[in-house]
């Protein structure tokens, strides 16, 4: 009787120990969020700022390369851009973590950029734990000189 008991509690514990592995979820791999705004700042009141529209936002590796007589980024370094919405918004989802650079780039205004305001740097390191990145750009308002 008493190996008809042991028989049945280890059939058991088999099936809790196979009915327990058989749930266990799958690890979903950690992706990393992009996003940030782009203003300009008034060149008399600084706390005012302006969303900037049309800004082209690259993502770039982690070690990029400048090609200055194309005077733009290697093609190769190119990961992915997007546009600053009405607001001078931008984001970039679903990023596997490694090593990337995020820098506006606006060929037709020839603008300095600033990220000295933003939360998280434009360079992001590969072994960073952390998952969102706030990047903000600003830039300061250009303007004409009194020539009178």
């Amino acid at each position: 009787m008493k190996r008809k008991i042991d028989h049945c509690i280890f059939s058991v514990l088999i099936i809790i120990a196979f009915f327990g592995l058989s749930c266990q979820k799958d690890e979903v791999p950690a992706t990393w969020n992009i996003s940030g705004k782009v203003v300009m700042t008034d060149a008399q009141v600084p706390e005012i700022k302006t969303p900037l529209e049309g800004v082209k936002i690259y993502l770039l590796r982690g070690t990029f390369s400048f090609d200055v007589t194309f005077a733009g980024f290697i093609k190769n370094d190119i990961l992915d851009s997007v546009i600053t919405d009405a607001d001078g918004f931008y984001s970039i989802y679903g990023l596997e973590p490694d090593g990337y650079v995020v820098l506006p780039n606006d060929t037709s205004t020839n603008y300095r950029f600033d990220w000295s305001e933003s939360p998280d740097s434009p360079w992001i390191d590969a072994n960073s734990s952390q998952e969102k990145y706030e990047i903000n750009f600003s830039v300061p308002e250009s303007v004409m000189e009194n020539f009178w």
